[in-house]
Parts: C-alpha cells; structure tokens; sequence
C-alpha cells in the first residue's frame, strides 16, 4: 500500500483539491488512507477515491452504492478504465518481444510506452471534446425523458436521492443473512443429505443380508466379507450422524414433524432454497467479469 499512497500524495501535489482516482479496491484503500498520514490532508483537499465501471461490478452491492461512477456525483462519462486500455494495447508486444534479447525486449516497451503517452496526449483534445458534445447531447435527449417519466411517476430529484440511500440503508442491514433463514436452508442441506445417506445404507444393508449367499456361491474371501461389513457399518454411522443433525435443528426451529418430499413445508423449502441459490449465482456471476 506504500507504492497506492505515494501515488495519491503525488496526485494531490500536482492536481490539488476535488480530484478523483480510480484505483480496483478503492474502497479498501479508502480505509488505508484514512488511517495514514496522508488521510488528514486527503480530506481537507476533498480527495475522492472511485472504482472503475468493469471492475465495480465485481463488488458486492453494498460497495457499487458507494463506490461505482454510476453513482458518484462530478463523474461524468468517465469509466475510470484507462489503465486497462494501455494493458489491452500492450498485450501485443508478447507476440514480438518473447523471443527478443532482454535490451530489445526493453527497447520495445520502453517505446511502446513512450508513443502511447504522447499520442493520448496529441488526441486529449478531442477526446475532451468529443466528450463534451456527447454529453450535452445525453443531457437534452434524456432530461425530456427524465421528466416525462418524473410526470408519469409523481416523483423527483429528491425521491431519487432518497430512493439511493434507502438502498445503502437496506444493504447495510443485509450483511448477514437472519439466523432463521440460514439455519432452514442448513435444515433442507441436511435432509438432502439424510435421503442420500438412507440409500447408500439400504444398499449396503442388503448387500449384507445377501453376505451368506455370496460366501457359498461366490466364494467371498476374509477380506471381502470384511469390507461388506465394514461399508454396512460406516454407512449406519453416516446415517445416523445426520438424522441425529436434522433432530437438532428441528427442535431450534420447532419443527415437530419432519420435513419429507411431496409435503408443503418441505416443497416451500425447496423453492426458497432454489432462490437462495440463484441469488448467489448472481453474485458470483458478477464477480466473474474480472
């Protein structure tokens, strides 16, 4: 984190007040510089860290509230992303320096480098106003919107606002999921479990009740009867080790009739545990972007 503070002490030197960084884990550092230094005169020239629009989707929704550019105010249009364009441009120098000496390998990068910062330098201009026109051109088209939908809605500017920070309210009363849903989901895990567990005991029950058949007709060595009985006894013990976890987490939750498949309370789970389920792939279909 050394390097991520020398970086802003140099930004603030150069740039002064109001600026913002884009930095992957802002919101991490963000805690970092609060406590060094540099936090003191960070606040006082009103430094803003932001995580970048690609990556900040790889965070959970607490943090995007308060740290995507989506939500951040003086942001404009930027996506704060510039750093992955080089890397994406840069990419093409593998191809033709792997096989290259060390100086020329240098040598390439070093001029790679060198022409990207002055060739974004040379068209800064018209990025700037490119992005100037686009976004007046985004602030006519949709401010009619805006306020047609502000019409139809019977809503505001201040609803808005109010809307995005009953959000983080909600979010930040979501950090950990109620106790009872947790253990009811633990509930329908163990019983899933304790089906699958009947059958691998049914099975090796018969398979010993078969024991003395396979003896005489098969000629089954010490050793495999030794292990028919062994499986038997492992899979009594799985079984019961479960049964005797579900009991528990029926009397938590009193429970006085065990759930079983086709009964209400049981499909009633099965259905919220599936949107559990779903729910969770979402957030790490989010955080596989990165």
């Amino acid at each position: 984190m050394k390097y991520l503070l020398a970086i802003v002490n140099k930004l603030l030197e150069v740039y002064g007040p109001d600026i913002m960084v884009g930095y992957d884990i802002a919101c991490a550092f963000g805690r970092t510089l609060a406590k060094s230094s540099l936090g003191p005169t960070a606040q006082k020239l009103r430094y803003a860290g932001v995580v970048p629009a690609f990556h900040g989707h790889s965070h959970n929704r607490g943090c995007q509230v308060h740290w995507h550019p989506m939500y951040l105010e003086g942001v404009g249009k930027e996506d704060f992303e510039g750093c992955e364009r080089c890397f994406s441009e840069s990419n093409a120098l593998a191809s033709g320096t792997r096989l290259a000496s060390h100086f020329h390998r240098q040598q390439a990068i070093e001029e790679f480098f060198t022409f990207w910062g002055e060739q974004k330098h040379i068209e800064s201009g018209t990025f700037i106003f490119s992005n100037y026109k686009q976004a007046l051109g985004i602030i006519e088209q949709d401010s009619k919107i805006l306020a047609a939908l502000s019409m139809e809605l019977k809503v505001g500017p201040a609803d808005y606002e109010a809307y995005l920070q009953q959000e983080k309210e909600f979010l930040r009363s979501l950090k950990t999921e109620p106790l009872e849903v947790v253990r009811k989901a633990d509930y329908m895990d163990a019983l899933r479990r304790l089906e699958e567990a009947g059958r691998c005991r049914a099975a090796t029950e018969a398979e010993f009740h078969n024991l003395d058949y396979n003896i005489i007709h098969r000629g089954y060595t010490r050793k495999e009867i030794a292990h028919v009985k062994a499986q038997q006894t492992s899979a009594i013990t799985r079984w019961l080790a479960v049964d005797e976890e579900c009991r528990l987490i029926e009397e938590e939750l009193d429970i006085d009739m065990r759930w079983v498949p086709g009964s209400a309370a049981y499909e009633a789970g099965v259905a919220e545990l599936a949107k559990r389920d779903y729910r969770r792939a979402l957030d790490d279909l989010e955080r596989l972007i990165v």
